[in-house]
């Protein structure tokens, strides 16, 4: 038995510069905004977390600053797998 991405044997999760992806202009443009949502999610979230510790625990905006940081580094690495995709 073999183990195939649930998007289908030629999805771009496959991660292999080599195939060829075949799904629609549609399928593939989905695929894109929802890689481009999660990068923007990534700087979104933590930031807010860290928002919302440092009114929890009155520490003024370290928290925040942390949480920034961290989902920086996060989004740039979810926008630099996107453009290796692209290439």
């Amino acid at each position: 038995m073999t183990s195939q991405n649930s998007d289908g044997p030629n999805s771009a999760a496959d991660d292999n510069p080599d195939k060829i992806d075949d799904r629609s202009a549609m399928a593939q443009a989905m695929d894109k905004v929802s890689q481009i949502t999660a990068a923007s999610l990534s700087l979104v979230v933590p930031t807010l977390i860290g928002y919302g510790l440092d009114r929890w625990l009155e520490t003024g905006v370290v928290m925040t600053i942390v949480g920034f940081i961290l989902g920086a580094l996060a989004g740039s690495w979810q926008l630099y797998k996107l453009v290796q995709r692209l290439e």
